[in-house]
């Protein structure tokens, strides 16, 4: 789960990324087209935009690594955390095709997915997928606390009297 500042770090990554690369191989093309025979300032530039353009694309693609291993990476490898005074948006029960169940009874419990959209006390807002049990202590428009690893929501407590 991305915070705004892991956000924007990568997204300056992908774009600074490609950014650099665009510029390399740009001044690369402008740099061989005006040179002429085999001169040694031509070729230094050549690979010296050349390196430019590589760490360019190392740069993007260090910026979709660490997208896709936010959105598909292992939660049990990420730690576990416990947010308090959360508010409880949604819970969405999806089925295997990902369209909104209504009954969930009309579904074998194997191919439904339980969805909790929660806003977290400093304002942020996640989504976490839950066991049904889960889902059977809280409602929508509750406060507690959280407790939640990766994307996997394992514990609601609600908070009384607030």
């Amino acid at each position: 789960m991305f915070g705004i500042a892991e956000q924007k770090k990568v997204l300056w990554l992908l774009l600074g990324g490609l950014g650099i690369m665009s510029c390399g191989c740009c001044s690369g093309f402008f740099v061989s087209a005006g040179a002429t025979g085999n001169s040694f300032a031509g070729n230094l530039f050549l690979i010296l935009f050349g390196m430019i353009s590589l760490f360019g694309l190392g740069l993007t693609i260090w910026g979709g690594v660490l997208a896709f291993q936010n959105s598909y990476g292992n939660s049990a490898t990420k730690p576990m955390r416990v947010e308090h005074g959360v508010y409880i948006m949604n819970i969405l029960i999806l089925n295997r095709d990902g369209d909104h169940v209504f009954d969930p009874e009309m579904y074998p419990p194997e191919e439904l997915k339980y969805i909790v959209q929660i806003a977290l006390a400093s304002g942020q807002r996640i989504e976490l997928e839950t066991h049904p049990l889960v889902v059977q202590t809280m409602g929508e428009g509750m406060r507690g606390t959280v407790t939640y690893q990766g994307n996997w929501l394992s514990k609601f407590e609600r908070e009384i009297g607030r």
